[in-house]
């Protein structure tokens, strides 16, 4: 465990102390330098939240956007969340006739282009052009879980009720589409919180926050690894239920009160809002386990990167 500058402080005063001339001889020195350095660890400060003690140490902790390192807990589970979606559309020549909106849903798959929108229009303004675009949609009884209206020259598409709704568009200017609201699902209580990694000691308001690329975290649970999955030359079938747990037993997550597990599949929703409803953070690969720890690879800058680019996939940034 590393130590606080503090405590190699005060080793070295009572090393002093004890040779009871107000001096360090040699020896006493080179037992205290070896005692330094055997306990150097790789490590960064963080602002620690108010409450973290030295009991804490060896926990994880995380940041929840509070730039405070906190012992780590799972998010609380949400509410299903409806659908906002905003067009907006600057110039009416920007468009042309194999522009096409595409909205599906739990329940439907619509396409409509230009011509179908238009249904012999001939709009003169790019908000009429939004206008006959609600019209059909309002028109379209299969998309009546949608509600549309014009906000300050801009198509705004809300869920009345959760449907799972997305839309695409295609030959479109760049940005015309805004999603305001992801549509998703009830989701249960998850570690969304960035994990900065282990709490390994204090200095005064910071905590000492390992940097070791190899880390052994507090184990909730058991974990199983399947150190066959280490061979490329082991076959795994994504259809079998066994294969795919093995293979996310491999990824550990945090928990609650500093601890983390193994991820485990049922928490997960393998269809369609799978983009949407995974939340989790993920700590690294798992190595070796014992019946309370657990030997980690960490990849938890990875695991933002990821949620980054999958935020994005969600939000249909690229749309276009």
């Amino acid at each position: 465990m590393a130590k606080t500058i503090q405590n190699l402080l005060s080793e070295v005063d009572t090393s002093i102390t004890s040779n009871h001339n107000a001096e360090i001889t040699g020896p006493i020195l080179n037992g205290v330098l070896k005692s330094l350095v055997g306990n150097l660890s790789n490590y960064f400060l963080f602002p620690l939240e108010t409450g973290v003690t030295t009991g804490d140490i060896g926990k994880l902790m995380m940041n929840d956007g509070s730039g405070t390192a906190k012992v780590y807990q799972l998010s609380a589970a949400t509410a299903e969340q409806k659908g906002r979606f905003v067009l907006k559309l600057e110039d009416l020549n920007d468009l042309n006739s194999d522009s096409m909106i595409t909205i599906f849903s739990l329940n439907y798959d619509i396409s409509f282009n230009r011509s179908t929108w238009r249904n012999g229009s001939t709009p003169s303004t790019a908000l009429e052009e939004l206008q006959l675009i609600k019209a059909y949609i309002d028109a379209n009884t299969e998309m009546d879980n949608l509600i549309t209206s014009m906000v300050s020259d801009e198509l705004v598409i809300v869920e009345d009720e959760y449907d799972l709704t997305q839309i695409e568009l295609a030959n479109f200017p760049g940005f015309s589409l805004f999603i305001d609201t992801v549509s998703r699902p009830a989701l249960p209580a998850t570690p969304t919180a960035f994990p900065i990694g282990k709490l390994i000691g204090i200095d005064g308001t910071n905590g000492l926050i390992s940097t070791n690329a190899v880390e052994t975290y507090l184990l909730d649970g058991t974990a199983t690894i399947n150190h066959s999955l280490f061979n490329n030359d082991t076959d795994i079938d994504f259809n079998d239920v066994n294969d795919l747990t093995a293979l996310a037993g491999m990824l550990v997550v945090p928990s609650g009160d500093g601890k983390v597990k193994s991820l485990d599949p049922s928490e997960i929703n393998f269809d369609e809002t799978f983009i949407v409803s995974f939340r989790h953070h993920v700590v690294g690969l798992a190595l070796s386990s014992t019946s309370n720890s657990i030997t980690v690879a960490n990849t938890n800058h990875l695991s933002f990167l990821g949620h980054i680019l999958k935020r994005i996939a969600a939000k249909g940034v690229f749309t276009n």
